[in-house]
């Protein structure tokens, strides 16, 4: 090798400088300035203690000034926030517009129109909704499973009902005609006679709501037979058991606060007596003498058909005799009972509560 370039220091050797790309690098500099009242101070951004100031780095002080020497404005800030939430906004408002068409169910133990919690169809769930929303929704506002669901449990407060028990007769036969029926002359008489019975059940309800002056309403209702004893013993379960018998009173419309001021419950089990309309004619004789009358001249009897229990004349002769025996005020007592299948009373709210609270006991 030889001499001269062993005697080169490598530590040494410097890089030849460009003089084209210097010049380049010159022309792009730019000048930053201040507004110092009716003059402009220059700022030399090189400065470190300038940037240091303001703690930022030559780099983005170059790129603000870039953009505000081609635009003439401050750039946008796009930086930060919740970009998917601004691009699937319309389909969300679609997905929210579908499920409030739906149309939720009256509960049927609520007294109210529900405002918080909403039921639809027993029929129905968020797969089946989210199938329904595919077919009928437009281009571009297709979605997924997932985020079709999570706005169903994030935004609504609905709840899928339980499938109906213990139907009118009527009404699901009928129903079921309705929709098998080919003959369209006798499907609008079918329609019509579902109607009518509709009205006529709505009317029970409607006469159960009133709150009129000198009008006394009082419904009443059995509990199904409950059985005892509640102990853990395996042996209970393969004996006869003691079943408790529940009559429940309640004073007032159906509109009108449950309390224990207005509710009445006769309790028995089957050894002390039976079931029958002596005992209920009974225990309604004995709730009637105990009411303050004062300013009453009308009393409402309200309850279901059941011939054994209520539905026969021993509540009317049970009634003749109270008013002989009750002062003059009284001037009408009316007895009426509700389209089968249609005898939802208050008694049967009352009736949920025992039933949960001898549920966790042992009795």
């Amino acid at each position: 090798m030889d001499s001269t370039v062993k005697n080169v220091d490598t530590d040494k050797a410097r890089k030849r400088n460009n003089i084209k790309t210097q010049q380049k690098k010159a022309d792009k500099k730019r000048k930053l300035y201040s507004a110092a009242g009716l003059h402009k101070k220059p700022i030399c951004k090189h400065n470190s203690h300038t940037l240091k100031c303001v703690a930022l780095k030559s780099p983005r002080v170059d790129g603000v000034a870039k953009r505000h020497y081609q635009t003439g404005s401050i750039a946008k800030e796009n930086r930060g926030g919740d970009r998917k939430h601004f691009i699937f906004a319309s389909r969300r408002k679609s997905v929210e517009k579908f499920i409030k068409s739906f149309t939720p169910l009256e509960s049927h133990y609520c007294r109210d129109q529900i405002k918080v919690r909403q039921y639809l169809h027993p029929d129905l769930n968020i797969k089946k909704m989210f199938k329904m929303y595919e077919d009928q929704a437009s281009p571009g506002f297709g979605v997924k499973q997932g985020f079709f669901r999570k706005i169903v449990n994030t935004r609504f407060n609905i709840c899928f009902g339980s499938p109906r028990t213990d139907v009118c007769s009527v009404c699901l036969q009928l129903t079921e005609k309705i929709k098998v029926e080919p003959s369209q002359p006798r499907k609008p008489e079918l329609m019509t006679q579902h109607r009518i019975h509709n009205l006529r059940a709505k009317q029970f309800y409607k006469m159960l709501q009133e709150d009129l002056p000198g009008l006394l309403i009082i419904s009443f209702d059995c509990e199904k037979n409950l059985p005892l004893p509640k102990i853990p013993d395996q042996s209970t379960y393969y004996s006869r058991q003691l079943y408790l018998y529940n009559f429940t009173i309640v004073i007032g419309n159906s509109r009108a606060s449950m309390t224990t001021n207005n509710i009445h419950a006769y309790i028995w089990t089957e050894d002390e007596t039976a079931k029958g309309s002596n005992e209920i004619c009974s225990a309604l004789y004995h709730c009637m003498n105990s009411l303050d009358m004062t300013g009453i001249d009308r009393i409402r009897l309200m309850s279901d058909g059941c011939g054994g229990q209520n539905k026969n004349s021993m509540i009317i002769s049970m009634v003749m005799k109270w008013l002989l025996e009750t002062t003059t005020n009284i001037k009408q007592v009316e007895i009426i009972f509700p389209v089968t299948g249609h005898s939802f009373l208050p008694a049967n709210r009352v009736f949920p509560l025992n039933e949960r609270k001898i549920k966790k006991e042992r009795i």
